[in-house]
């Protein structure tokens, strides 16, 4: 156990704070998860268009990102994210005011707009913050952070929902501003690190980021497999309260909130302990791992019509979620020329991050045509079709790596 813990010592001060203003973020998240019934209830919308508003504001999460990445390699990552954050924290503020109002809306928009800007330049803040051997520990524990807070974030929220509708728009914003000035005050300014490029993929180039991911193609393909193990994952919330409904009836949706309970205290309790069991995997095999989770957690639902047994499934692909996120970031991360290291960041998630998206549509017309049973015989074959394509990814890029090291000893015995 001590050894479990020992992976996130001796890792950069300004980690452990980036971890803490997450935590408390995510901790005041009432709004975005409560939003459907916020526009339902209170504002008085219909299904349809709250379903519409969701969707749009969801998507104001891209150009956020992607200008976001842009100024973060140009401006510093700790300015963009200290302006985003703020910006978001004024925004649920004024909403605060208006509870039950339309002009709740185009806050929601900006509020979205600003959170994308800040997930690439965060990411980008710990690649720069760390060593390589160190970016697993890293962003699990920004992830542990994240999970921390929204352990209990919504859960207040549901309790303020009814009669406080404008606290949550307050404490929201708070925390926000909160965690925004905790990075102002205790972050080191990024553009004042003493930052040296640990690997020659990290050394930073000058151009557009296309030609530089073109150069890169092996991120390219990165990403169109992991395109398949996030709409596996996406089966989460969307096919899986489905199937629970079909299976348990009037009880499907209460069955549905305890496997994400279940899911919650996977995620809290082992991504420590799976971190530190495969520390010293690539990266990218880790996220091969993280397909067989799925192909078991998933797959096995096709055959279920036991709850304890959904439960069992649940800890399984969790396993996997734990895995995912952490060892794709790093993965990207150290792939990444820090010049351009949050707009890659932005980018390459976003496109990856559509396999979410699609999921529930896609699925749905799956669904109509062959019943929701069918939907885990084919999460089993596009988990395992990408499964294995990281695993080929996995032994290319050791073989690239060698002739690379090859390539540099033979240029120092030149000279």
């Amino acid at each position: 156990m001590k050894a479990i813990w020992q992976q996130y010592q001796g890792l950069n001060r300004d980690l452990y704070i980036l971890a803490l203003a997450r935590a408390i973020a995510s901790a005041g998240a009432f709004v975005l998860p409560m939003l459907t019934l916020i526009l339902t209830q209170k504002i008085g919308l219909s299904v349809a268009q709250s379903g519409l508003l969701v969707s749009a504001a969801s998507a104001s999460f891209v150009p956020g990102s992607l200008i976001g990445g842009r100024l973060a390699d140009r401006y510093g990552r700790k300015k963009v994210m200290v302006f985003a954050e703020s910006m978001a924290g004024l925004s649920w503020i004024v909403c605060g005011f208006y509870p039950e109002s339309t002009l709740v809306i185009p806050f929601v928009f900006v509020a979205n707009f600003c959170w994308g800007m800040i997930e690439p330049s965060s990411t980008a803040l710990v690649t720069d913050l760390t060593r390589p051997e160190q970016r697993k520990a890293a962003f699990s524990l920004a992830y542990l952070g994240h999970n921390l807070g929204f352990a209990v974030g919504p859960l207040i929220a549901g309790f303020l929902f009814l009669n406080h509708a404008h606290w949550m728009f307050w404490g929201d914003g708070a925390t926000a501003l909160i965690g925004a000035m905790l990075v102002l005050w205790l972050v080191q300014d990024d553009s004042k690190q003493d930052y040296k490029p640990q690997t020659e993929a990290e050394a930073d180039v000058v151009g557009s980021v296309w030609p530089i991911l073109w150069a890169r193609r092996y991120l390219l393909w990165f990403t169109a497999a992991n395109f398949l193990l996030v709409f596996t994952y996406a089966q989460m919330s969307f096919s899986l309260p489905l199937q629970l409904e079909q299976t348990f009836g009037e009880q499907g949706a209460r069955n549905f909130g305890l496997v994400m309970t279940v899911n919650a205290i996977t995620v809290l309790v082992f991504t420590p302990i799976m971190i530190a069991l495969t520390r010293r995997l690539h990266s990218i095999f880790n996220v091969a791992v993280t397909g067989v989770f799925y192909v078991v957690g998933f797959g096995m639902i096709f055959w279920l019509d036991a709850l304890w047994l959904f439960f069992v499934s649940t800890l399984i692909w969790t396993l996997g979620e734990t895995l995912h996120h952490i060892n794709a970031n790093a993965y990207i991360a150290s792939h990444s020329p820090r010049s351009h290291r949050a707009r890659i960041n932005s980018i390459l998630p976003l496109i990856y991050g559509t396999g979410y998206g699609i999921a529930p549509m896609v699925m749905g017309q799956f669904i109509g045509w062959q019943g929701i049973r069918a939907v885990w015989l084919l999460v089993i074959l596009l988990a395992a079709v990408g499964t294995l394509c990281m695993v080929l990814l996995g032994f290319r890029d050791i073989r690239r790596t060698a002739q690379t090291a090859t390539e540099a000893d033979s240029a120092k015995l030149v000279i």
